[in-house]
């Protein structure tokens, strides 16, 4: 994380100066290492419930259902960087740190979950084989969103209420 370093630093003078903030200038140094497109992947937008995000789609045909992954993207709820996997990947965009404070991304995380295991059979996902896994600080998201749901015998999961 040394080559982090200069850019926090770069920010603070920024945010002191009252130039920018240091968040927007992060986010502005970030997005100019954006990867190419991958030519296995199709990708396209979606909405999952009121949630934005996109989805990831090996190109190659299946001759069943696929394998489902529910990514929840790093970047110290700061950031956001979509994954790509072998499988199909419903990413959330969930609503970033500093503007919108917590639960809101868990929250965005967890009805983008349950939209999208509702409608399963949309994207051709085998409803006994779906992940959730995580990128960095979406490990925190993920977690959370797992704790609020049960496996049953079937391997299908079903959200609980909240646990006062």
């Amino acid at each position: 994380h040394r080559t982090l370093l200069p850019l926090v630093e770069q920010g603070k003078i920024l945010e002191k100066t009252e130039a920018c903030s240091q968040i927007a200038f992060t986010r502005y140094v970030r997005s100019g290492r954006k990867p190419g497109p991958d030519p296995q992947l199709s990708m396209r937008d979606a909405r999952f419930g009121r949630v934005p995000g996109r989805v990831y789609r090996p190109r190659a045909p299946s001759a069943g259902l696929r394998a489902g992954a529910i990514f929840c993207h790093g970047g110290g709820w700061l950031y956001c960087s979509f994954g790509r996997a072998g499988r199909v990947v419903p990413s959330p965009a969930y609503h970033l740190a500093p503007e919108h404070k917590y639960p809101a991304a868990y929250e965005d995380c967890l009805n983008a979950t349950i939209h999208f295991m509702k409608h399963m059979e949309l994207y051709g996902v085998d409803p006994a084989n779906v992940i959730v896994c995580r990128d960095s600080a979406g490990g925190n998201i993920a977690a959370a969103v797992m704790r609020r749901f049960d496996i049953c015998s079937v391997g299908m999961a079903e959200p609980h209420p909240q646990e006062q």
